[in-house]
């Protein structure tokens, strides 16, 4: 050994007795402990779940314990590489300690999402995939308890059947799962409940499926929180109720005994799953020819909106395997519901065995869900929807559910994971819904937001205008300007969808128009993102040019002013509401048909037919209104409770033509005129009032006709019901405004038997005036027009007032004498008829409060003597 190396070892047994010497340092070892603990307790809680790595304090853990791993590996490799520099070594320990602040510091940044960390809320572009189809059906009934199972089955045979039909689902032959959302009970009603399918969503769904497969097997499978059995008896899911099912299956029996992973359930790999590549499911259900989703439509305090996916990805899995015990079904522990995983263990779960079909339960609709813990909590949640939706991509689906409860579905991160997966269009320009509009059907739901997950605040429709029109050959090109927030285009020719063959930009579009010839109605419709909508409508003609922004020279009609629906001319002296309608104006005005069906049956010509003319002065708008009916009938008597369903004449006016939803709220008015003159419309708090002092009204009878002549005043959208100084609009040349008038036959039954309006609707659902602005027709009034029609001659027999509120004339028969014909039509009613409000300011002709001999002893003073 040379004398140098003696040296150098004596100098190092030195140092270590010297070091023996010391006082032990806390501080020294304090980092390498805080790294050891790290360690272990990111191995402790980690390797039995690996979803804890995303918890806040496994963040902080991991990257000091990480650090211990760096630090720990540094020594031994030092000692074996660098055993001669072991006397300096000791002065690394202030590079750990410094290692170890960064890290701690880096945690906590982290922790605090100071650090950006990857989540569902990054930057995200849809991937688009082949167009899907979505039905969205609305009842026409005002509440969902109205609503009985004849009206289900056809709302979700309609829904079916605009996406495909069942027969292109389910063959003769076929297994079928039908996978149902029973989650709790909690003591809540076993119908239209907004938390749990709806049984009778359920059996028409069986009876869809039996009407193409009658010898296959049918399934109904459940696995719920709590004991599935007892659910499926309590919400009346039994043979009893729901004929035609092979079994009702609780999915955590079915699958096995507790951790039985052979018996009922098949292993699924999943290379490319999000959390985990393996994954058991209820072997029925994983081998089913056909699996339908029925979920429900309400938001959840975890994962944003439940529809027809997490119906699959959390309520299929199997309890035996993924509950909290043998005897607790509950798959609270199988993925923590407070992070993304939830998302990711939906997107990989619903992977495995992706749905054919999703039949949703929106009937009722649920905030702040997905349940409540007692009935009494749902109370205020439940959100009287009405809906029925089918697809047969559930990604789409869930979309336009999302989109209709407000929630934007590209925060929903289930959705997202699974668009990028190609399994199903987030991107609504790739979905076609067919049926009502959202903007018709849309309410923004409560509910709590994590992770996220996010609401809709843009509630303004993207501006529309159209352009020229021209009509070459088969082609027809639309030039139409948008803002910058549209992001599709919708084409209506005559109410039907017609593809756009190619556009440029958004500016324009050509479309395919073969087989046309004469005069159409163009709609055009733009949305954004949220499928908030502007329509406009104009009129074109085959193998014709149009320009709806120049004004022609002379007056227009809606013939030669395609932006026009109508055209009023402006009477130089106010007509008298009589109900006869013979002065010089009304010869001057266009008779326009009410014969558009927009609800129920088609009426024949006799049980009624309809059309209307139209005049203005500055102070008012002015209707004659003609109609055939064989029958009125007004068998709903409590004021407000169904007045929709009287027979009744409506009219709608938008003063400014904005568009949009009126339903609560004065953007447009809906005026429903009762047999009794009460006017009806819907108010700002969701209820109805009485808006007599907004029309002035007489019907007159000829036969089986009608004459219903009527003043309008014209309010704009800053109209306050709780004032009493509103000032109707004055009406100008030139000005144009949305309108529409309608008829509500009736024949004697409790609801309505046909809705017939003046203007078409496109798509398939009709009767939507009601609640959306956007489709109305255009008024614009002129100074005068000539007429188009010869007048209606004057009838042999006069027509006879049936009521005539307002008027203090003797002349009840409207002949412009007042004769003895007036005492016998007095007479008539004499005895009949006790005075109330409907009747007395038509024969109360003293004013003593009281119809009587009196009355008729005035007519008798005035008739041979008066004219009128």
């Amino acid at each position: 050994m040379s004398k140098h190396f003696k040296e150098e070892a004596n100098e190092m047994t030195c140092a270590c007795k010297n070091a023996k010497k010391k006082k032990f340092s806390f501080k020294k070892y304090l980092f390498p402990f805080m790294g050891l603990i790290a360690l272990i307790w990111f191995f402790i809680r980690v390797i039995p779940k690996p979803s804890r790595a995303t918890y806040p304090c496994q963040r902080a853990a991991f990257p000091i314990a990480s650090s211990f791993v760096i630090w720990f590996t540094g020594i031994l490799g030092g000692i074996f590489v660098f055993k001669k520099l072991n006397k300096k070594f000791e002065s690394s320990r202030y590079i750990v300690m410094g290692t170890g602040a960064i890290a701690f510091i880096a945690a906590i940044l982290w922790n605090f999402q100071i650090i950006p960390v990857s989540n569902t809320t990054a930057a995200f572009t849809p991937v688009k995939l082949s167009k899907s189809d979505v039905a969205l059906v609305q009842s026409a009934k005002a509440d969902v308890k109205q609503i009985d199972y004849t009206e289900i089955k056809q709302m979700v045979t309609d829904a079916v059947s605009a996406v495909g039909g069942i027969g292109s689902v389910v063959k003769n032959g076929d297994t079928v799962v039908l996978k149902p959302n029973l989650i709790v009970t909690n003591g809540l009603a076993t119908e239209a409940n907004g938390v749990t399918t709806d049984w009778r969503v359920t059996k028409a769904a069986v009876e869809l499926v039996r009407s193409v497969n009658p010898s296959g097997k049918v399934y109904v499978m459940e696995g719920a929180i709590t004991d599935t059995a007892s659910i499926f008896n309590y919400y009346k899911y039994t043979t009893a109720n729901i004929p035609g099912v092979d079994g009702f299956l609780p999915i955590e029996k079915d699958s096995g005994t507790w951790q039985d992973k052979t018996t009922g359930v098949s292993l699924v790999n999943l290379p490319d799953g999000l959390l985990y590549n393996q994954y058991y499911l209820n072997r029925k259900y994983k081998e089913a020819d056909v699996v339908i989703s029925l979920p429900t439509m309400k938001t959840h305090w975890n994962a944003g909106f439940t529809g027809g996916i997490k119906n699959i990805g959390i309520g299929a899995t199997p309890g035996n395997i993924y509950g909290k015990s043998a005897n607790d079904p509950a798959r609270n522990n199988m993925v923590d519901h407070n992070t993304d995983d939830l998302h990711k263990w939906i997107h990989d779960f619903y992977k495995c065995r992706p749905v054919n079909l999703v039949i949703m339960d929106g009937l009722q609709g649920y905030q702040n869900g997905p349940f409540p813990f007692n009935a009494s909590g749902a109370n205020g949640n439940q959100m009287n929807m009405r809906l029925i939706l089918a697809g047969k991509d559930a990604v789409a689906v869930d979309s336009i559910a999302t989109l209709t409860v407000g929630y934007d579905p590209e925060s929903i991160g289930y959705l997202r994971y699974l668009n990028t997966s190609k399994l199903g269009n987030i991107d609504p320009t790739c979905i076609n819904v067919v049926g009502k509009k959202i903007d018709e059907v849309r309410k923004y739901l409560a509910g709590t937001t994590t992770m996220g997950v996010t609401k809709i605040t843009d509630k303004t429709a993207p501006q529309l205008n159209i352009g020229s029109i021209q009509a070459d050959n088969n082609n027809l090109k639309i030039s139409v300007t948008t803002d910058s927030e549209t992001v599709k285009e919708l084409v209506y020719i005559d109410g039907k969808p017609y593809e756009p063959t190619s556009t440029t930009g958004m500016n324009a579009i050509n479309v395919d128009i073969t087989g046309l010839s004469g005069s159409h109605q163009l709609t055009v419709e733009a949305y954004d993102r949220f499928l908030n909508r502007t329509a406009k409508t104009a009129q074109f003609t085959a193998n014709g040019t149009s320009n709806p922004s120049t004004t022609p020279s002379a007056a227009p009609t809606p013939t030669n002013d395609p932006s026009v629906g109508y055209s009023a001319p402006k009477a130089s002296q106010a007509p008298v509401i009589d109900g006869i309608g013979n002065e010089s104006c009304w010869q001057q005005a266009q008779w326009k048909d009410i014969k558009y069906v927009w609800l129920g049956a088609t009426p024949s010509p006799s049980d009624f037919s309809g059309r209307f003319k139209l005049v203005w002065t500055p102070q008012r708008l002015y209707y004659l209104v003609e109609i055939t009916d064989d029958k009125l009938s007004a068998p709903n008597t409590t004021q407000f409770k169904n007045y929709y369903d009287n027979d009744c004449v409506e009219l709608f006016i938008d003063e400014n033509r904005s568009g949009g939803n009126h339903q609560n709220n004065y953007n447009a008015f809906a005026y429903h005129i009762e047999l009794d003159y009460d006017v009806i419309d819907n108010n700002t708090s969701g209820t109805q009032s009485l808006y007599n002092d907004h029309i002035k009204v007489l019907r007159t009878k000829n036969g089986d006709v009608y004459t219903w002549e009527i003043e309008m005043k014209i309010f704009d959208d800053t109209y306050n019901e709780k004032s009493t100084t509103n000032v109707p609009v004055t009406l100008t040349k030139d000005k144009i405004m949305g309108f529409g008038a309608a008829y509500i036959d009736n024949d004697n039954q409790m609801t309505r038997e046909s809705f017939i309006g003046s203007f078409d609707i496109p798509g398939t659902d009709k009767n939507v005036a009601w609640i959306n602005a956007s489709v109305f027709d255009t008024i614009k009034l002129i100074d005068n027009a000539a007429p188009t029609s010869t007048p209606t001659p004057t009838p042999s027999l006069k027509p006879t007032p049936t009521t005539a509120p307002g008027s203090k004339t003797a002349d009840l028969n409207g002949d412009k004498a007042i004769n003895m014909a007036d005492v016998i039509l007095l007479a008539q009613v004499f005895g009949s008829v006790s005075g109330d409000g409907k009747y007395k300011a038509a024969y109360d002709l003293n004013s003593d409060g009281a119809i009587n001999m009196t009355d008729v002893i005035v007519i008798a003073s005035k008739f041979n003597s008066i004219m009128v």
